[in-house]
């Protein structure tokens, strides 16, 4: 939705090394505004080859990407977004967790999130990028308990082709989409016949609200 394509970044160990390699990857990418444009909320950080799917749970993959952040503080301008992954929110949090030990509250998180921002703007800049597209891309990752009600409702929108495509694509699909629908809606999947009625009065709510 926010990106048209995808570069995963693998993290092959738990390093400070690593960590500061990947940064001056994307640091680098100032050289080649074009280039850094195009990747624009399309990086995965990705610890699946050392056994972590989600890096907010992992406190090596916490200081990891902590440690990206205070090299390359403008981390969140590349950060893929699109629901329903969420990549940009789980490194948020996962620096949030890393920077109060392992239990942020949610102003850790909005701190932490913020300041992705402001630097991933700044950042865009720099190269030739003042979209307001980041700023969506920020509202919609950030934890439904947090959420003001605008918020939701743009976050609501953003969520509903995926909602979509999981009426084509169940599975694991699905479950993310259903699972990030219920935290951002008042209603839950059982409360309704099937999934298709649940996507369809989910869309029904997004409708009305634009």
């Amino acid at each position: 939705m926010f990106s048209t394509q995808s570069l995963i970044l693998d993290a092959e160990e738990f390093s400070d090394a690593i960590a500061d390699h990947l940064a001056k990857l994307l640091s680098g990418l100032t050289q080649h505004p074009r280039k850094a444009r195009d990747l624009r909320s399309s990086v995965f950080v990705s610890f699946e080859k050392l056994g972590v799917d989600n890096p907010a749970r992992d406190q090596r993959a916490r200081a990891f990407l902590l440690r990206l952040r205070d090299q390359f503080p403008a981390l969140g301008y590349f950060l893929h977004g699109d629901p329903p992954t969420y990549h940009l929110r789980d490194v948020s949090t996962a620096i949030a967790m890393a920077l109060t030990g392992g239990q942020a509250m949610g102003d850790d998180f909005v701190r932490v999130h913020a300041s992705l921002q402001d630097h991933g703007a700044a950042f865009g800049i720099t190269i030739g990028d003042d979209d307001d597209v980041l700023d969506e891309v920020f509202v919609v990752n950030l934890l439904p308990m947090v959420m003001p009600r605008e918020a939701r409702f743009r976050a609501m929108r953003a969520l509903l082709p995926a909602l979509l495509l999981a009426l084509e694509s169940p599975d694991k699909l699905m479950k993310a989409s259903v699972r990030e629908a219920e935290a951002l809606w008042d209603r839950k999947l059982v409360e309704f016949p099937s999934f298709a009625a649940f996507a369809a009065a989910f869309q029904r709510s997004v409708d009305t609200a634009s």
